[in-house]
């Protein structure tokens, strides 16, 4: 309980951070660091708001994109650091997957931002992100962990271990924090018996995540925005399912 604790108060600090980075900077820092500064904040928060922005300017989708590509590899970066903190051999277990997942989220980047050279953001667009509260978002987390964690309970004893990985698909349609967390100190308490799962379940909550968010992109975003960014999102769920599936 003190470390899921003390997990749950760090990443709501690191959003508040992220927001405060934003409130600072704006969009001086352009397309890739407000995406870094916004995935600090919320991979899903900073993909919707530039889905709006986008709706309102479809001149900005391609720099958007951009963030928005950067905000979903943060995300991987977050999952791994939890798996680390939590459990070890659970992050070493990912690795690859999600080193093949950054890899083609970093070349996905790098083409969307040569596509969309010398396109910069409004100076005001720091204002469409709303600020995290950091207790609020403690609370919220720790009651999603306690939920999910107990909706896998109670699916891991009707479906065994599957259960796990279905009750992963439907958290990672919001979020992908609370399974992780979940799959991790189940890792760290069972060990060995339980890696393949936890490794699996947290994979998938990932990539129904990043597909949940290519949807939302073409549907609040528009066309532009939607192809973009479902490409970028594509690209990275894809290379890292393909590795996780053989390893």
């Amino acid at each position: 309980p003190r470390s899921l604790g003390a997990i749950v108060v760090a990443l709501a600090s690191v959003s508040y951070l992220g927001y405060w980075l934003l409130k600072l900077f704006g969009a001086r820092v352009g397309p890739l660091l407000f995406g870094l500064a916004g995935g600090l904040v919320s991979s899903t928060t900073l993909t919707l708001s530039a889905a709006r922005i986008s709706r309102r300017d479809p001149r900005l989708a391609q720099p958007l994109a951009v963030s928005a590509a950067v905000a979903n590899a943060v995300m991987l970066v977050r999952i791994l650091v939890v798996a680390v903190v939590l459990a070890p051999d659970l992050a070493l277990r990912l690795l690859p997957a999600f080193v093949a997942a950054l890899a083609a989220s970093v070349a996905a980047i790098a083409v969307l931002s040569w596509r969309s050279a010398g396109e910069g953001l409004p100076e005001d667009i720091a204002r469409h992100i709303e600020a995290p509260v950091p207790i609020g978002e403690s609370v919220l987390m720790a009651l999603l962990v306690t939920g999910v964690a107990a909706a896998a309970g109670l699916a891991r004893e009707a479906f065994a271990e599957q259960g796990i990985v279905a009750v992963a698909a439907i958290a990672g349609l919001a979020d992908v924090d609370a399974i992780t967390i979940t799959a991790s100190r189940l890792a760290a308490s069972e060990g060995e018996a339980i890696l393949t799962t936890a490794g699996l379940a947290v994979g998938t909550a990932a990539a129904v995540n990043l597909a949940a968010k290519s949807g939302l992109a073409f549907i609040v975003g528009g066309t532009g925005y939607g192809i973009a960014t479902s490409v970028a999102l594509a690209v990275t769920g894809v290379a890292g399912a393909a590795v996780l599936a053989v390893t």
